[in-house]
């Protein structure tokens, strides 16, 4: 049987490993704003503007991702709780990798990859 709080398992087991997640999701958020501010702002000052706080937000979850593999080796987490995480992780990467490629190309496609890239 399921147990009911299953969903509530990372507040419950990690709140460090929940805050970073939480981070993560914030971050890449914040990037595909940034993202589409650039794209579309009227000025180079707005889309330069748009550019940094895009990086900020990117660099930011960068340094989430690298923190949570420690969190989930000192954490007293079940194997079961830690495998979610971990799976979690895996795709939270993936996700990354595919934001920062599309945050660079539209970098390059505003003529800002020298000044961001």
């Amino acid at each position: 049987m399921v147990d009911d709080t299953e969903g509530e398992i990372s507040v419950r087991g990690s709140p460090a490993l929940t805050a970073e997640f939480f981070y993560v999701m914030r971050g890449m958020m914040v990037a595909a704003t940034c993202q589409k501010r650039l794209e579309h702002a009227p000025s180079l000052e707005e889309r330069r503007h748009a550019a940094r706080e895009g990086k900020a937000a990117l660099s930011s979850v960068e340094e989430s991702l690298q923190r949570i593999p420690e969190l989930l080796r000192d954490s007293d987490l079940s194997v079961d709780a830690q495998a979610m995480f971990s799976e979690t992780l895996g795709n939270q990467r993936d996700l990354f990798e595919a934001a920062r490629a599309k945050f660079d190309a539209a970098l390059e496609a505003q003529g800002l990859v020298d000044d961001f890239g």
